[in-house]
């Protein structure tokens, strides 16, 4: 009897041993994953895909998306936050997902994983290394860029052949083919109906002024032409002040940019850009495959916003897309595993195939990236970042849209007085933002 009962527990134990190895079983990570993204149809066929390799890989493990409106996630997750509801991965804007970790550290401190998970040390090795130092407050990393995107100029290949011209190499060059983009028939219909150069010119933080004047004055040496690391307001330098002229020179001089580029967003920039209309103007990688379906079709160079002289320092503006997880997630382990997966290479390889964009330098570029004018985004620059994290950002990028929207409208508006009104606007808006 006593030999009976020894074989039983031995085979108990062996059968509990197998039970516990089982993947499916108790020892793996399970629960519900509620994501927040903030896009919408466009990530219908990265999600499935990745949901189903989810399944395979953690059958105990579901993916819930829930998409978010881009202009109310932030508002959204310091409501949800607030009441202790907040989502266990969100994803969007970094400046989006500040607001949460600026008043209730919301997320995950994610620096504990990277110095003892070597899967995790491998991922932010793959990360351009400017951009993950964004994610950290003082020592803890509450995040890491999921999307890195930068700012190009597409130069119309067409055109330049047709005119016997070159990509510019300083503001002169770009200035002069700009005035030969929109005075010689380049697109040969016998009309003048071209623009050489299309910027953007509206009042407001989304493509308006102020993010053109970001993006050259970033290619002409500034760093931070906005606002500095401080958050006080940068743009009011010598350098500065010659990016107003260029402005003031381009629209009401040379007039090589629309006469209506005072109310160009990105919604009327795109309208001239693919009815094939516009010369030069900004590209990012996320641009390509809409435009390949348009009149502008892939007849276009990209090249880095030239130096304002030849042999300068030059940047160019780059910003990144958050991922951030919940630091008290009921679903912890589940939930990690989900944002591995989302940053693998094989997540992010899947991402950059359905919508051309990724955050990792370490993929296979030259398998991806098959068409030239993607090509060139996956070749790291020096970058100046778009600080949209930092409480002042946005304030003041909005003053010196306003200012700058109205010396593009008026040809009498002197360019650095113009900068001058917005720098005392802007440091008054500093001071009352930094007081409360």
């Amino acid at each position: 009897m006593k030999r009976r009962w020894a074989s039983i527990i031995v085979l108990a134990i062996i059968t509990l041993a197998v039970v516990g190895a089982a993947p499916g079983w108790a020892g793996g990570p399970k629960g519900k994953v509620v994501i927040w993204y903030d896009s919408g149809a466009a990530w219908s066929s990265f999600i499935a895909d990745f949901n189903k390799d989810l399944a395979a890989k953690y059958p105990d493990i579901t993916a819930e998306w829930v998409t978010q409106d881009t202009a109310q996630l932030s508002a959204k997750l310091v409501t949800a936050f607030a009441a202790k509801l907040g989502p266990d991965i969100a994803m969007g804007s970094q400046y989006r997902l500040v607001a949460p970790e600026q008043q209730f550290k919301a997320w995950a401190d994610l620096s504990g994983k990277l110095a003892s998970d070597p899967e995790f040390k491998e991922i932010v090795a793959g990360l351009p290394k400017v951009h993950v130092d964004a994610y950290y407050s003082g020592t803890k990393l509450w995040g890491a860029p999921q999307v890195v995107q930068s700012a190009a100029l597409f130069v119309r290949k067409s055109w330049m052949e047709k005119l016997k011209a070159k990509v510019p190499e300083d503001w002169d060059e770009l200035t002069a083919l700009a005035g030969r983009f929109t005075n010689e028939d380049p697109d040969g219909n016998g009309q003048k109906d071209t623009i050489g150069y299309c910027i953007f010119g509206a009042p407001g933080v989304t493509n308006s002024a102020g993010i053109q004047f970001l993006y050259s004055g970033a290619a002409a040496g500034m760093l931070h032409p906005i606002v500095d690391p401080d958050g006080k307001p940068s743009f009011n330098t010598e350098i500065g002040r010659e990016v107003a002229k260029a402005f003031h020179r381009w629209q009401h001089e040379k007039k090589v940019t629309s006469p209506a580029t005072p109310t160009f967003t990105h919604k009327e920039f795109y309208e001239v850009v693919q009815a094939g209309k516009c010369g030069i103007g900004r590209v990012g990688a996320w641009n390509v495959g809409p435009w390949a379906k348009t009149a502008i079709a892939e007849d276009y160079v990209v090249i880095p916003y030239p130096p304002m002289k030849k042999g300068q320092k030059s940047y160019q503006v780059s910003w990144s897309n958050a991922i951030a997880m919940n630091g008290s997630s009921k679903a912890e382990e589940a939930a990690y595993v989900v944002f591995k997966a989302l940053m693998s290479k094989t997540g992010q390889t899947n991402f950059y195939q359905k919508l051309t964009s990724a955050a990792r330098t370490d993929l296979d570029w030259a398998t991806l990236a098959t068409k030239p004018q993607l090509a060139y985004f996956t070749k790291p620059q020096s970058y100046a970042l778009e600080m949209a994290w930092i409480d002042t950002w946005l304030p003041v990028l909005d003053i010196l849209s306003k200012h700058l929207n109205g010396l593009l409208a008026d040809a009498e508006v002197d360019p650095v007085k113009a900068l001058e009104a917005a720098d005392k606007e802007a440091q008054v808006k500093f001071n009352e933002i930094r007081k409360k």
